[in-house]
């Protein structure tokens, strides 16, 4: 997945939320997303847009203004619930074994 001048790679961790209590995670040194394939459907693709906002604040340096993580959580869940109900507008398939 491109995430401005970054290829990420998409992966399945299924110990993230036994071993960290998250959902999901973001390596930008590495330009990799993990997600715990445990979660249902909707979960996880909230949690790849949480993530890919993640990638956002590292790239654009926006942790340096106190970029507010809780801030940043109810903007992904709105902007998933956009894409997610207008399915006609935005389509994106999770990779394999996500």
């Amino acid at each position: 997945m491109k995430i401005a001048a970054y290829e990420y790679t998409i992966k399945a961790n299924k110990d993230l939320e036994r071993t960290m209590g998250n959902r999901g995670t973001c390596c930008h040194g590495e330009t990799t997303i993990e997600i715990d394939p445990s979660f249902p459907e909707q979960l996880k693709k909230e949690t790849l847009m949480h993530e890919i906002l993640e990638a956002l604040t590292a790239i654009n340096d926006w942790g340096e203004q106190k970029f507010d993580h809780h801030l940043l959580c109810q903007i992904s869940e709105g902007v998933y619930a956009v894409i997610a109900n207008n399915p006609d507008v935005f389509t994106y398939t999770l990779p394999e074994g996500i």
